[in-house]
């Protein structure tokens, strides 16, 4: 059989965001994106395991909607969202 193949080669872009606990960042990405089609405050619900005033509460502080799907958020509100959990967290 004929077979096409190519390969892809990704460079990752320096980026100036701040994050202060990448463990949690990369918990934060995996978690809602194992939801993506969930409202960002129910898929932050096995994470923060609070009630949803916590999530409303850290929502509400970093000025995202929670009503907004996981896919629709650009890397930098990924990381206000870590960055807020992560002073709830410690």
């Amino acid at each position: 059989p004929k077979v096409r193949s190519a390969v892809v080669s990704l460079r990752f872009r320096p980026t100036n965001l701040e994050i202060p606990n990448f463990e949690l960042f990369e918990k934060l990405v995996r978690q809602v994106f194992q939801h993506r089609r969930k409202m960002l405050s129910n898929a932050l619900l096995p994470i923060v395991s609070e009630s949803r005033a916590e999530i409303s509460g850290i929502l509400s502080k970093t000025k995202i909607d929670g009503t907004r799907r996981p896919e629709t958020l650009q890397l930098a509100e990924f990381a206000k969202i870590a960055s807020e959990l992560n002073r709830f967290v410690n």
